[in-house]
């Protein structure tokens, strides 16, 4: 099986929900990356790791660890 086909049966795993917590994790990460400008945003960056720790562990484990249904 390539890599493509492997990566796909992965992602159909996730729900809807798992998708919503990586579009934060994403934003989180471009926000502190942002960060590293401290002109362009005045926010501690504390939150963002938080949120960013808090919205990843999902669905890493839907991704890598929960087994496919039948």
């Amino acid at each position: 099986m390539g890599l493509y086909a492997e990566l796909n049966k992965k992602v159909k795993k996730l729900s809807f929900f798992d998708l919503k917590l990586i579009q934060i994790v994403t934003v989180c990460f471009v926000i502190l990356v942002i960060k590293f400008a401290p002109r362009i945003i005045v926010i501690k960056k504390e939150w963002f790791i938080t949120i960013f720790l808090l919205s990843i562990i999902k669905p890493l484990y839907v991704f890598f660890f929960k087994k496919e249904k039948d």
